[in-house]
């Protein structure tokens, strides 16, 4: 009888010797998580859909175009077109793979930053475009600088080695969105005018 109870009182010291180990391990993971000693992969599952207009200044020359910007869960679908439609281009797909659809040329798909290198002449990071076109940082790049009004609101900010200000705040569905941004970098500089909440699609 005696054994018997040493036995079971064994039996269950083990189990919860077991759970308090596994509780520790979560807590030390959740904690390394925290403090950056595991590496992460950021994600940024941002849903967003904006028109307006964006001149671009870059070494193939200067252009303003007109664009259709919509994206979901890191999916893109975007429209970019000339004065009275001429040259209306079409980019779908994601950050690492693109679909480029243009007037009098042929469908291609490929890596993203080759085709747009090849068809646009410039290369954007499309993930981080999309969170700034939002008027919030991009989770895949680093922060080096940022700066925010007397309101709050983010006007500038410098992550890897892309500049980007905001201005002329309006709110949209309960957030404050920028309707003008500039986005400088890798010699190529954008000046982003949106009208909001215009963004139906094609």
């Amino acid at each position: 009888m005696m054994n018997l109870l040493i036995n079971r009182n064994k039996a269950r010291y083990g189990r919860v010797l077991k759970g308090a180990r596994q509780g520790i391990a979560t807590l030390f993971f959740a904690l390394c998580i925290a403090s950056g000693c595991v590496s992460t992969p950021p994600m940024q599952t941002l849903s967003y859909a904006a028109s307006g207009k964006v001149r671009i200044v870059a070494p193939t020359g200067d252009q303003v175009l007109r664009f259709r910007w919509r994206q979901a869960d890191g999916y893109f679908d975007v429209w970019l077109w000339g004065a009275l439609g001429v040259g209306r281009t079409h980019l779908q797909g994601t950050q690492e793979v693109l679909t480029i659809t243009a007037p009098q040329q042929p469908v291609i798909t490929g890596p993203a930053g080759q085709l747009m290198q090849d068809r646009l002449g410039w290369v954007l990071p499309l993930d981080a475009l999309g969170a700034w076109l939002a008027g919030s940082p991009a989770l895949s790049l680093p922060m080096s600088s940022s700066t925010t009004g007397p309101d709050g609101r983010l006007q500038r900010m410098v992550q890897a080695d892309w500049t980007i200000t905001f201005a002329d705040h309006r709110q949209v569905d309960g957030q404050w969105r920028p309707e003008r941004i500039v986005i400088q970098g890798r010699g190529i500089t954008l000046d982003v005018s949106i009208r909001h909440p215009r963004a139906v699609m094609s």
